[in-house]
C-alpha cells in the first residue's frame, strides 16, 4: 500500500506558500472593495495597477511574516509537541521478526514505547496505538500510562510525570508482541492523536510475520 510519504513531506513543509497566496488575496479584496492600500500612503501618484503589484511585492512578506510569528507563538503555548517512538529491544535490529505460533509455545518479542512531551500535560489526553491485525500486543503490567480500554490500547500522557536528561517529559514503556498466525505481512505500530491540541510525531520499526517454517 502506497504511503505517499514524500507527496506529504513536500505539502507540510510547503505550507508558508499557502499563507503568501491567502494574504495576497486579501490585499486585493481590501484595495478592489475598500480601496485601501498601505502604498497609496507613499505613492500618492501611482496608478491601480502600481499600487496593487507594490502592494502585493512589498506587504505580502511582512504580513506573512506576521501571521506565521502569530501562529507559531499560539503553537508553543497552546500545542503540544508529543514524539512517540517505537524501539526494538536489540537497538541494531531494523525488523522485529514474528514466528508463527506453535502448539508448544508463542514466542514474544520484546520492545520499547518511547514516549516524551515538550511539557507536562495535567488534564487527560490520550493518544491511540493502533496494532495490525495479525499480532497481540501488551503492555508491561503495574503501570498506568499505556492501558486496555473497550478493546483498544490507549497512552494517557496525563500520567508521563518523569523528566529524562534534556528535561523533557519522558516515559519508555517495556511492551511484548505475539504473532497470531503465519503469514507474510509486515506492518509498524501506528498512533492517532485524540485531541486537536497535540502534535504527533511517530515512528515505529517493522514488524514481519514469518511462515510456519519460520521462513520470511
Amino acid at each position: 500500500m502506497k504511503t505517499f510519504k514524500f507527496t506529504k513531506k513536500f505539502l507540510s513543509e510547503s505550507w508558508y506558500i499557502l499563507v503568501n497566496f491567502v494574504v495576497a488575496v486579501v490585499i486585493i479584496c481590501l484595495f478592489k472593495f475598500w480601496n485601501i492600500s498601505v502604498s497609496k500612503f507613499v505613492f500618492k501618484n501611482a496608478s491601480e495597477t502600481d499600487l496593487i503589484s507594490l502592494d502585493l511585492a512589498l506587504v505580502t512578506p511582512v504580513l506573512s511574516l506576521v501571521f506565521i510569528l502569530l501562529f507559531g507563538l499560539l503553537v508553543d503555548f497552546f500545542v503540544n509537541e508529543v514524539e512517540i517512538n517505537v524501539l526494538p529491544s536489540n537497538e541494531e535490529d531494523v525488523e522485529v521478526k514474528l514466528p508463527a505460533p506453535t502448539v508448544e509455545s508463542n514466542e514474544y518479542q520484546t520492545i520499547y514505547i518511547e514516549i516524551k512531551l515538550k511539557r507536562k500535560i495535567e488534564n487527560k489526553k490520550m493518544v491511540k496505538i493502533i496494532i495490525p491485525y495479525w499480532y497481540s500486543f501488551q503492555p508491561k503490567k503495574n503501570q498506568n500510562i499505556i492501558y486496555q480500554e473497550d478493546g483498544n490500547f490507549l497512552i494517557n500522557l496525563a500520567n508521563i510525570k518523569n523528566t529524562d536528561n534534556s528535561g523533557r517529559y519522558a516515559a519508555k514503556i517495556e511492551c511484548y508482541v505475539i504473532s497470531n498466525d503465519s503469514g507474510r505481512e509486515k506492518n509498524k505500530i501506528n498512533f492517532e492523536r485524540e485531541s486537536k491540541s497535540l502534535i504527533l510525531n511517530d515512528s515505529s520499526i517493522t514488524f514481519r510475520q514469518l511462515e510456519g517454517d519460520g521462513k520470511l
